[in-house]
């Protein structure tokens, strides 16, 4: 192994540890993957390694692997500074991750998540009916956008697949877990977007606000299966880019709530691609939203002719 210069001779692999087991292990690790992701993406982003935040079951600290940060500002002299967030999970593996296609794969109305306005949901008014409170995604109508409306694939379930025994044992047959993506993955995403929506929540009114667009990821060093069809003739491909939406119960008082996850998986071959094609223009697009929406926004509430089939463009202000 090489060593830098001034290396005391004390600095030594033990006994029974040669280069190659090293080699094995950090390659193994996810580690370097970690550095791929966050070096690809440091020429645009404002990159945090091993990002900081408090578990939200546990309360204890954690560290998420990539948090990029950039300014999507569409005018500077406006009250809105957008910016545009990615929080990064790396996972890598040898044997593939398999995506179970959703038969009705439709996106929470509350996605994508934004953080950083005066409120946390807005009031959509309609004629004689009163109002509903919606999140701002929603508010913004941002599902007429080609980045949701013409999406990837979407999926409900996933797993990683292991092999019997030895992972090594090629002889073994393969077996699905969801329970090593869920808790590897979903979970922490899940507490870090809960960590940085509080580290954006504004009080009161402000000369600027930053709204947060916030887009969880999972960037992955693995075969990426999407498997379709019936379960007795399933059909597979590999497939770059999956979006994952997850379901999730709470209790809110004497109720019980849902909230749902939706994480982006990309192949990190396919990384570079995905955010040139895919997120830098959603990003402009939602920040130019913001800037078109300001009245509406500042005034917290709109009014519209159809509260399921408006689209934007129809947004008006509230009568008196």
């Amino acid at each position: 192994m090489k060593e830098t210069p001034g290396n005391p001779a004390s600095n030594r692999l033990p006994p029974g540890v040669n280069d190659q087991d090293m080699i094995d292990a950090v390659s193994r690790s996810g580690y370097p993957l970690q550095v791929r992701v966050a070096a690809e993406l440091d020429p645009q982003f404002s990159i945090v390694e091993e990002w900081g935040y408090i578990d939200r079951e546990t309360k204890e600290p954690r560290s998420l692997d990539v948090h990029g940060y950039l300014s999507i500002v569409h005018d500077p002299a406006s009250q809105f500074h957008p910016e545009l967030v990615l929080l990064i999970e790396c996972k890598r593996s040898d044997l593939p991750f398999v995506f179970f296609q959703s038969a009705v794969p439709t996106i929470p109305r509350e996605y994508p998540s934004l953080f950083g306005f005066r409120r946390e949901r807005f009031e959509l008014h309609k004629s004689g009916s009163g109002y509903r409170e919606i999140a701002p995604g929603e508010f913004l109508s941002l599902h007429d956008l080609p980045f949701i409306a013409q999406g990837p694939p979407v999926s409900r379930a996933f797993a990683k697949a292991e092999r019997a025994g030895k992972a090594l044992d090629l002889t073994k047959s393969l077996d699905l877990s969801g329970e090593v993506p869920y808790r590897t993955v979903l979970m922490p995403l899940a507490s870090a977007l809960h960590h940085w929506a509080g580290m954006r929540k504004v009080d009161g009114d402000r000369a600027l606000y930053y709204p947060s667009l916030t887009l969880m990821l999972c960037v992955l060093d693995a075969p990426m299966v999407l498997a379709t069809g019936r379960p007795e003739s399933p059909e597979l491909a590999l497939h770059p880019w999956i979006r994952v939406v997850r379901q999730e119960s709470y209790q809110q008082h004497v109720w019980t709530s849902y909230r749902h996850y939706v994480v982006d998986f990309v192949h990190v071959s396919h990384l570079s691609t995905f955010v040139a094609q895919e997120v830098l223009p959603f990003a402009r697009e939602v920040s130019a939203r913001i800037e078109q929406a300001k009245p509406f926004l500042i005034a917290g509430r709109g009014a519209v002719n159809d509260w399921d089939q408006w689209k934007w463009g129809e947004l008006r202000p509230v009568p008196k």
